[in-house]
């Protein structure tokens, strides 16, 4: 009997001992909100146990930043005993339409890694511990977390669904589960939260290309600098049969020389551009090469390839956000 009671005594402090593990309530906002997530224009608004309720917002515009904080009742793994460690989902609804996944933002996080678009723990203790993170949506530009890479995901995929809207209100809603290693087995809705946005055709320009990569580098100085990237635009249609959506200079611009057995002089330029979207996955490369042109008969020819340009920026960036450079 005594070996008994000290089996289920030991049982019973196993239980509590993981549903202690969570971090639980963490303030009376989080009680307040538990198992949604709400929204503000600041990340001090929402700094864990320390948040400012009464800065929360349900009304947005595209000129204000947008962060978000999930609240849960428990941890993942105390929601969903059943599944392994797997990874966290994020649908977004605009206008009641979800967004598709091919403009990434599925925002697909491993359990066991670190976040950097949440409260920094232990890898393994996101989803055995966390009850409350943060998420990014709409983050200062010059957010010093959005240099990790992973926290301005649902950021550009965000900015990019905006780019299809038309200006005015707009619905938003987000929701949380969870998904398990293998893919089968889905959980409930964990958390959602919801606010209106009012698109302005002002910001489109600025959040095409808010939080993608940067374009390359232009630090040409010439006063033929429009006539310069015209060139470089016909180079690349002759090169390459396709006409770009936007091209440009890269970096310092021209570098001079002399061909050593002719004595002929020449000049180089690096030109980067960008062409329509050719699979349909809204990924289109930038495209950079070196182009050659030839001084004779007192100007120089038209520019032809010359090689690929080593060490040049190649990156992929999203065709809709090249696309609405050409709206105001």
């Amino acid at each position: 009997m005594h070996k008994i009671i000290v089996l289920i005594l030991f049982i019973l402090l196993n239980s509590i001992e993981m549903i202690a593990q969570d971090q639980g309530i963490t303030s009376n906002t989080h009680e307040k909100f538990v198992n949604q997530i709400v929204f503000a224009t600041s990340k001090s608004d929402l700094a864990f146990k320390k948040e400012r309720s009464s800065s929360f917002k349900n009304q947005f515009s595209s000129d204000q930043n947008i962060y978000g904080r999930v609240y849960l009742d428990q941890s993942i793994k105390n929601k969903t005993k059943e599944y392994a460690p797997g990874v966290l989902m994020y649908d977004l609804y605009i206008d009641n339409q979800r967004i598709e996944h091919k403009k990434s933002f599925g925002m697909y996080r491993h359990l066991q890694d670190k976040s950097f678009y949440t409260e920094q723990m232990d890898a393994d203790e996101s989803w055995s511990q966390w009850t409350s993170w943060k998420v990014w949506l709409l983050p200062e530009e010059n957010d010093e977390e959005l240099k990790y890479g992973n926290c301005n995901i649902p950021s550009r995929a965000f900015a990019l669904a905006l780019l299809d809207l038309k200006p005015g209100s707009h619905s938003i809603r987000m929701d949380l589960y969870h998904v398990d290693m293998t893919g089968t087995n889905k959980s409930a809705i964990l958390a959602s939260g919801q606010f209106t946005f009012n698109l302005k055709q002002k910001d489109k320009n600025r959040l095409a290309f808010a939080y993608a990569p940067p374009l390359p580098g232009d630090k040409y100085k010439g006063s033929d600098k429009e006539e310069t990237i015209a060139d470089i635009k016909s180079a690349f249609i002759q090169e390459l049969g396709k006409t770009p959506l936007i091209c440009g200079i890269y970096k310092n611009g021209w570098t001079e020389g002399t061909y050593s057995l002719t004595g002929q002089k020449y000049r180089k330029i690096a030109g980067w551009a960008v062409f329509e979207d050719s699979d349909g996955d809204g990924q289109v490369p930038i495209t950079t090469f070196n182009f050659i042109s030839d001084y004779a008969s007192g100007s120089w020819s038209k520019l032809r390839f010359d090689s690929h340009c080593l060490g040049c920026a190649n990156w992929e960036v999203e065709v809709a956000a090249v696309k609405a450079l050409g709206t105001n």
